[in-house]
């Protein structure tokens, strides 16, 4: 992609983004993704699914984007038993997503380089801390938003930023430090998620050990999750809604995103 004009490139600023391959085997994303980074002037670096230097590409990379799919993640990586071994070819480029989804994530966690997963990215981030996800069927219908066109083999949502449902910031968060309104809607399109009755199930002691929840909807769906303070991580951040899509609100969550990928790459150089 070119680089924007009259912005001061941060050229040893690299950012990580995780990128399907179509039916071909080519990276195929939408690229609103990068747009956030490279519009700030930084790198980015597509993560190709599959990708066997996964150690190689984190050792370069001052922050990562697990971003949105076109695919809920298969139910083996949260429950083995549920394996179908007949898959068709879209199945099985899904299950690689998730392999490298996961190890992507967990090792970012361990490396402590800022992570921000959004829609399908964040519930990779839930699965690779031991969660298991649910499909929703509350009285929201949180895949309203899947109405979109197809561009070089994935969805872009670029017209599909409009309100869905409402969302409650729970205090005392990273979320509720960085918004002044804590209720607002956002746009959803997605059919997998976990709700509070659900989180709080001792299935998924080991993922709350790991993550707090920043967001609710009205129905208890979890929409935002982040890191425990305690644990002491730079950034790492799951969002339900599709908040790469232009906008005041989402442009709050990129600017410490941002900010924490270049105090990394500061720190690191």
């Amino acid at each position: 992609m070119n680089a924007h004009k009259n912005i001061k490139p941060d050229n040893h600023v690299r950012v990580g983004i995780l990128a399907e391959r179509n039916e071909n085997g080519e990276v195929s994303i939408c690229e609103r993704w990068a747009r956030p980074f490279e519009k700030a002037g930084m790198n980015v670096e597509y993560i190709p699914v599959g990708a066997e230097n996964i150690d190689e590409i984190l050792d370069r990379i001052h922050g990562l984007l697990l971003p949105g799919g076109d695919s809920n993640i298969n139910p083996y990586f949260y429950d083995p038993g549920q394996l179908n071994d007949h898959l068709s070819i879209a199945q099985q480029r899904d299950i690689a997503r998730d392999r490298t989804a996961i190890a992507l994530a967990q090792k970012a966690y361990a490396l402590n380089i800022p992570t921000l997963g959004i829609c399908r990215g964040m519930q990779e981030m839930l699965v690779a801390f031991g969660g298991a996800l649910e499909t929703l069927n509350t009285q929201i219908n949180h895949a309203q938003g899947y109405n979109a066109v197809l561009a070089d083999g994935t969805r872009c949502f670029e017209t599909m930023d409009r309100p869905v449902h409402e969302i409650e910031i729970v205090p005392g968060g990273l979320l509720d430090s960085i918004y002044d309104k804590k209720n607002f809607f956002v746009n959803s399109i997605h059919m997998q998620g976990i709700t509070h009755e659900f989180w709080q199930h001792d299935r998924n002691k080991d993922l709350r050990e790991v993550f707090r929840v920043e967001a609710y909807a009205p129905d208890g769906v979890i929409e935002a999750i982040s890191t425990h303070r305690e644990h002491e991580k730079r950034f790492f951040v799951g969002l339900q809604a599709h908040f790469e899509l232009p906008g005041a609100l989402h442009i709050s969550i990129f600017t410490p995103f941002r900010r924490e990928i270049r105090d990394y790459a500061a720190n690191k150089s």
